[in-house]
């Protein structure tokens, strides 16, 4: 019809029937024989969606003017609006902010880990990142820092490996947050 564009093929591995639809400013999700699984709605409607994160573990986080929520692939909202930002799930978990604080959505919606720190990403290898006033770090499942180290940047972990940047220089760390290579 031409207002309605299939944006992106980059839908989750486990969802990869479903992809998401824009027009021009509203979102919507497109299965793949092409029905629309959720409608795309005038940005008066509250229910339209003004963005919605790339697919991931069934999940479809997306904004609408009341603030982030969550849908299944198949557009059944499971929690409408209730966070002020959110990025895609991995292992299980979201990271949402509510107010100034982000922390970690179970997949119904609920906060797994309060929201307590400055910043946060996905989770790898079981290991989340987060930024507080003390630094960079990773968390368990439950939120327990995994080591008592803290540093300026640090990226995913994988093979129980992760970069980590202390001043301009970067390095490698295991599980126990010792260098493995020094910066």
């Amino acid at each position: 019809s031409g207002n309605i564009a299939i944006v992106g093929l980059r839908v989750g591995s486990a969802t990869s029937r479903i992809t998401s639809a824009q027009s021009i400013y509203h979102y919507g999700l497109v299965n793949s024989s092409g029905v629309m699984v959720h409608p795309v709605a005038n940005r008066k409607d509250p229910k339209a969606w003004l963005w919605v994160s790339p697919i991931t573990e069934d999940r479809v986080p997306f904004k609408s003017e009341n603030g982030y929520g969550i849908a299944k692939s198949d557009g059944t909202v499971i929690k409408t609006p209730a966070f002020d930002n959110m990025l895609s799930y991995s292992e299980g978990f979201a990271p949402a902010k509510k107010g100034k604080r982000w922390g970690f959505l179970d997949r119904n919606g609920e906060w797994a880990i309060p929201p307590r720190y400055k910043r946060t990403s996905g989770f790898s290898d079981g290991w989340g990142k987060v930024k507080d006033k003390t630094g960079a770090y990773h968390i368990d499942r439950k939120g327990n820092p995994a080591y008592r180290k803290r540093f300026k940047y640090i990226g995913n972990r994988k093979n129980d490996i992760a970069p980590v940047r202390v001043g301009k220089q970067w390095g490698f760390i295991g599980t126990d947050g010792n260098f493995l290579i020094q910066p």
